[in-house]
Formats: C-alpha cells, sequence, structure tokens
C-alpha cells in the first residue's frame, strides 16, 4: 500500500467511528488504553427526530465525520472504523487524502468501489435485509440485536446497547461507496466470534481492503468493549511505515 513514512503515536492520532446504531460511548473501554489524544465522531442528526435521519444519505454520513476529522487540531489522523463505519470511511479517508495516514478496519464491512454496504454479503441476506427495511426500518428487533452485537458485554453494557441503537438511515446501507481503497497503510482486525459480520465474510472484507496485515482477536462483533485490551494492542503495533 502507498502511504507516508510515519511513526505512530508522534505524528498520527486515532479516530474511532462506530457502526449502525452505535453511539460514542463504545469506545470508552478502549480509549483510555491508548496514548494520545483521541477522536470518536458522531454520525449526522443523532438527536433528531428518525424523520430526519430517514432523509440522510450516505454522503451526509461522510460529510458529517469528514467536518469533524477536518476540524481535529492534529497533523495526521489514523482511522479505526467498526462495521459499517468501514463503508463510509472509504469516502472520508478520500475526502481527507492530506490528513488521513492510515486506516484500522474493526471488523468492518468493505464494499469494492461503486458497491454498496450491502453488497458485501451473501445475495440471499441482501434481499432479506433490503425486504427487513423497507417493512421494519433500520433497528432491528432486541433479541437481534442482543444475539448479533451483545456477546461478551456486560449485562449493563447489553442493556445501554439495545436500549440506546438508534435507527439510522436506509440509504446507509443501499448507497454506493464512491472511492476505492484507501491509498494508505491499512490494517484489519478480524472477530473470530463474531455473528454480525461472520469470520468468512471478513476474509471478503480483507480481500477487498487489499491487504495482509491482518489482527485475528477471540472476540465477538463489538471487541472494543469485550476485549479492549487486545484492540489497543493491535492498534499501538500499527506500523505506518
Amino acid at each position: 500500500m502507498a502511504g507516508a513514512s510515519r511513526s505512530l503515536g508522534e505524528d498520527a492520532e486515532f479516530a474511532f467511528i462506530y457502526g449502525a446504531g452505535l453511539h460514542t460511548w463504545v469506545w470508552e473501554e478502549l480509549t483510555p488504553l491508548l496514548d494520545g489524544p483521541t477522536l470518536t465522531p458522531t454520525f449526522p442528526a443523532r438527536d433528531a427526530e428518525q424523520s430526519v435521519r430517514n432523509d440522510l444519505r450516505l454522503k451526509d454520513y461522510v460529510e458529517h465525520i469528514s467536518d469533524q476529522l477536518m476540524e481535529w487540531d492534529v497533523p495526521a489522523i489514523v482511522i479505526v472504523a467498526h462495521s459499517i463505519g468501514g463503508a463510509i470511511c472509504l469516502d472520508v479517508v478520500n475526502e481527507l487524502s492530506d490528513k488521513v495516514v492510515g486506516f484500522v478496519g474493526l471488523s468492518a464491512a468493505v464494499p469494492p468501489q461503486g458497491r454498496s454496504f450491502l453488497s458485501c454479503f451473501s445475495l440471499r441476506q441482501q434481499f432479506t435485509q433490503r425486504v427487513l427495511m423497507r417493512f421494519a426500518g433500520t433497528k432491528p428487533p432486541d433479541a437481534v440485536i442482543r444475539r448479533s452485537l451483545c456477546n461478551g458485554l456486560s449485562e449493563a453494557q447489553s442493556d445501554r446497547l439495545v436500549t440506546e441503537f438508534t435507527p439510522e438511515s436506509r440509504r446507509l446501507y443501499t448507497d454506493e461507496v464512491k472511492a476505492g481503497v484507501p491509498n494508505v497503510p491499512a490494517r484489519y482486525i478480524k472477530t473470530m466470534n463474531d455473528e454480525a459480520i461472520a469470520p468468512p465474510r471478513q476474509d471478503r472484507m480483507i480481500e477487498n481492503l487489499q491487504t495482509d496485515d491482518v489482527v485475528t482477536v477471540d472476540a465477538w462483533h463489538m471487541a472494543m468493549l469485550s476485549h479492549p485490551s487486545e484492540i489497543a494492542t493491535a492498534l499501538r503495533e500499527f506500523d505506518l511505515h
């Protein structure tokens, strides 16, 4: 991968992008374990009525996150993208090519250029998801959230995740990602017990990212909460050279 030679921790700082339905608090177990400042940008219209979020497009998520990163007074940024945050941040890296110097996908969706988040899954899963979103919106039943996202979490963390889960715009899932593979060093953290993005599907994401820098963690989808020490180590050891 192309990219400037930098020393992580001296020149670059981490920005953490969460996945669909989540909030910045999901990084609170991880960020204190890292040296230096960190940033946890929010998604757009987080506190607005659902009708407002329903009108958002993928580009609105990209622009909202890009604006926050541009305003952050650090010389260079390594983006850590979780789940659907990977699809968003492909375009973010492209928008901020002068400031973003590294990309880490944590069980991240990495669609090919010109494809959507849904393209990361099988045709059957894509069809099922489109039907569900059309008739039920983008908030899964509580039982599904617990089954796919809450493995390995404490009861308090699980309850908070379910209670505060925020439905996203359907366009976040279906709009095409404009950018291709980030032209920066990239690492993928593969979560081996993941039920939201299964390990074989993550292998496809790794191929799409075109990186051989892969770290495996014996964790579930919300590894930043269940295994923060392991994730922190994987980030500290990420080599930008």
